[in-house]
């Protein structure tokens, strides 16, 4: 006997043994940070794990990241940030120039398929400007064209060692280093680089995907009369930090000349634009040369965002602006772009700004261990539930995640005032009988920190268990329904029920009954569930071939003349070819199997025997008596002579040859009928003529046969090979004799031995008379030569010429 267990909230159910059972729960838990923090991070394991599947990826974390990572088209969207810094290398010797190594660091995703940098082999080349005021400093309104730039990989800067670091993620920095000697203005000198576009998932700027990025390093008159050389940030901010937690970076930077630093946020600028057709214009996506100054800011979507509230105004983000420590506590998912500024300031005068713009990914973090067991299901206070129906002995599975960080297990069962403590990855163990035993896991009970300690609760439930049996009554050749009855001992109440009849349908009560439609071999299950999700199941076999009271009840009787086809019809249900089925059609054969065909080809009155034989060894046999009565048919035939009748002769004997015959009707075409046996029959006229002959039985059964008698047209024409007219009467007119009734384009025509035509007719009655055209003057005798021509039906044209004596 089995038992298993089946949860209220619809779990599945797997069991091990014979009464161990583990019901796999869903994940789902309510949101509750400060009361159940493994429910905050499991929400960000499923919110991850949705992310990862529309983006076909595989880490949990990759949330946040892909918002930071789409692919390159025209413009640069893999750029997130940068800035330009320089080092006064010397003035010359009039004092009037100073030459200046730069240093512009450019910022990119460098995820695999992400645009490099510009300047790297198949890419546009890096392009500086350089501005005195607004006016071009160089003389030329070309940009200084950069080499390739050296790339380094940009360490993440995550510390806490139970945070896992994102593997995707990837920064590179692109440092282009080039010397440039620039002539002492009045004016603040701008070095200035322009590339579009940002990322479309920036949350907090205006039309990102079409908006460019000015990265702009400054010397003011003060800088260049003392070779003053800029700061430097000291270090790259994270890329991604986590929302609902606390941020602090130090954004400070180092200055070579020991100057006084004033650090805040400002506003990131705009430059170059979409347009990849025109890429150097100004609003190209690389203008060449880039756009003087002034530069305008980024629109924010305001509100809720500014150049001082980049993440909102719930973030507090701020800049210590001595130390320049960056703090925030970001609120909101999504990517930030923002900019921090460092003023450099000697004796109270501004010598440079330093322009440094980034990006920010605020994730929900999963920062650090989970406490997890395998359990049943979830109970009203957050508390893992584990439920044992009738079995003490209980193995629970430790699901515990984040492997890497996991060291020591700590469980504590409370078992009705003392304290029992294992120590096991996993938990076997005993409980003293039937009840309630709250519970905890502790991960890493020793660990000082939280993100790398966590402890869930937990409530394990033994249960009495649930005995069911089952019974099944049928008769097995009969085609009624089969009877079910349970015996359920449950001593916890509140019994469910579930009958699975193998075909589909089921029932919820004790006891049911249940009629097949189809013969065959069921399996039959029963669950018995108490008011716990304790549960019992058995099974049974119903075996089911039964025969129906009447199987020919479909079967009609036959009556015909031979020879008469016969399709029996399927037998009644539940019969099916797993049946074996034997016929016997008494005309001396017989046939197996559902359906059969049958010819009945002589005539007589027979019985059908029908034997069945179930699966089961039921058995049911019968005969029709006078299933079939079939009558004699008689077979027509005739025969008719002449075979080729004509015209002259188209009188036609018919002949019978029919066999069984004893009543004739007769049908030459539409000229005629007889219900003679061997009629004579005159046809009007030529042509093809369909006799039909049906001949009948006093069976009532009747053939038909059909033949074509075809009366064939036929002329004759002879001409005469003289004639004398001398009007004495005989033989005075030159013509020719013969049947002609049918001829058609009938003409004569007669010429002399010169070829001169002395007749022509077309009336073949019409002969010739000796003279010119039978009404001029009297030819001479001698020998003349005639031509015939006419048309038989059926045969075309004739065509007969000779020639005859004219004698006077």
């Amino acid at each position: 006997m089995s038992r298993t267990l089946s949860s209220r909230q619809r779990l599945q159910t797997e069991c091990t043994g014979a009464f161990t059972c583990r019901v796999q729960a869903p994940r789902t838990r309510e949101l509750n940070k400060r009361n159940n923090r493994r429910t905050l991070k499991m929400a960000f394991r499923n919110f991850t794990e949705t992310l990862s599947k529309y983006y076909n990826r595989s880490a949990w974390w990759i949330a946040g990241v892909l918002m930071l990572l789409l692919p390159w088209r025209a413009g640069a969207e893999h750029i997130i940030g940068g800035t330009i810094t320089y080092e006064c290398l010397g003035l010359n010797a009039t004092m009037d120039s100073a030459t200046y190594r730069f240093f512009m660091r450019i910022y990119r995703d460098c995820r695999d398929g992400q645009t490099g940098f510009d300047s790297q082999p198949s890419l546009p080349t890096a392009t500086i400007s350089f501005f005195s005021g607004t006016d071009f400093l160089l003389g030329s309104q070309f940009g200084l064209g950069l080499p390739e730039p050296t790339v380094t990989s940009i360490d993440l800067n995550f510390n806490n060692p139970c945070v896992e670091i994102p593997d995707n993620i990837c920064v590179e920095e692109g440092l282009y280093v080039f010397t440039q000697t620039l002539p002492i203005t009045s004016d603040t000198i701008s070095v200035v680089y322009q590339r579009c576009c940002r990322n479309n998932t920036i949350s907090n700027i205006l039309d990102p995907g079409i908006t460019g990025a000015t990265y702009v390093g400054q010397i003011t008159p003060a800088a260049q009369a003392v070779c003053n050389s800029s700061p430097e940030f000291n270090q790259f901010p994270p890329v991604v930090i986590c929302a609902d937690k606390p941020f602090t970076f130090d954004h400070s930077a180092t200055d070579p000349d020991g100057d006084s630093l004033v650090y805040f946020l400002c506003d990131p600028l705009v430059g170059g634009g979409p347009n990849a057709t025109q890429a150097n214009s100004l609003n190209g996506i690389h203008p060449d040369p880039d756009a003087p100054p002034p530069y305008s800011s980024v629109d924010f979507l305001n509100p809720p965002y500014s150049a001082q509230q980049p993440m909102g105004p719930m973030a507090n983000v701020a800049i210590d602006p001595a130390t320049g420590l960056l703090t925030a506590m970001p609120d909101i998912q999504g990517q930030f772009v923002m900019s921090v500024c460092v003023e450099e300031y000697r004796n109270g005068v501004l010598l440079s700004t330093v322009r440094r713009e980034i990006q920010f990914n605020v994730v929900t973090c999963q920062d650090g261990v989970i406490a997890d067991i395998a359990a049943d299901e979830v109970g009203p206070n957050g508390e893992l539930v584990v439920n044992s129906c009738g079995d003490p002995e209980l193995q629970v599975i430790n699901e515990s995640e984040r492997e890497d960080f996991l060291e020591e297990f700590r469980w504590e069962l409370d078992l009705g005032g003392t304290i029992a403590v294992e120590t096991t990855r996993d938990l076997n163990y005993t409980f003293p009988g039937i009840g309630q035993y709250p519970g905890l896991l502790i991960v890493n009970p020793a660990s000082q920190l939280d993100e790398c300690r966590d402890t869930a609760r937990l409530l394990f439930n033994i249960f009495p268990e649930v005995d069911a049996d089952i019974t099944i009554r049928q008769d097995t050749c009969r085609a009624e329904p089969v009877e079910f009855e349970s015996t359920v001992s449950a001593p916890s109440g509140g019994l469910s029920y579930s009958w699975s009849f193998g075909d589909g349908q089921g029932a919820g009560t004790p006891d049911a009954s249940h009629s097949y439609a189809q013969a065959g071999e069921y399996t039959v299950g029963f669950t018995a569930t108490d008011v716990n999700g304790c549960s019992d199941s058995q099974t049974g076999t119903v075996t089911y071939f039964p025969i129906p009271d009447d199987p020919l009840a479909a079967v009609p009787r036959v009556t015909g003349c031979a020879p008469v086809e016969v399709s029996f019809p399927v037998l009644a249900a539940p019969i099916d070819d797993t049946y074996d089925i034997r016929w016997d059609f008494g005309d001396g054969t017989t046939a197996v199997g559902q359906a059969p065909d049958h010819a009945y080809s002589t005539a007589g009155l027979f019985d059908v025997g029908l034997s069945i034989r179930s699966p089961s060894g039921c058995r049911w046999d019968s005969v029709l008596v006078d299933f079939a009565d079939i009558g004699l048919t008689p077979t027509a035939g005739f025969s008719f002579s002449p075979e080729r009748p004509d015209n002259f002769d188209p009188v036609v004997q018919f002949t019978d040859r029919s066999t069984d015959a004893e009543v004739w009707s007769w049908q030459f075409g539409d000229a005629g009928a007889s219900s003679l046996r061997n009629p004579s029959f005159v046809f009007p006229d030529t042509g093809a003529y369909a006799v039909q002959l049906i001949v009948s039985h006093s069976s009532g059964c009747a053939d038909t046969t059909v033949q074509r008698v075809d009366v064939l047209p036929r002329v004759t024409y002879f001409m005469p090979n003289a004639f004398t007219p001398n009007e004495d009467g005989l033989n005075d007119t030159y013509e020719g004799v013969g049947r002609m009734e049918l001829a058609r384009n009938f003409s004569l025509s007669i010429w002399n031995r010169w070829g001169e035509q002395v007749f022509y007719s077309e009336d073949p009655g019409r002969g010739w008379n000796g003279r010119l055209d039978n009404d001029g003057p009297l030819l001479p005798g001698g020998v003349y030569v005639y031509l015939v021509t006419y048309e038989v039906p059926r045969q075309g044209p004739v065509q007969q010429k000779g020639q005859f004596m004219m004698v006077r």
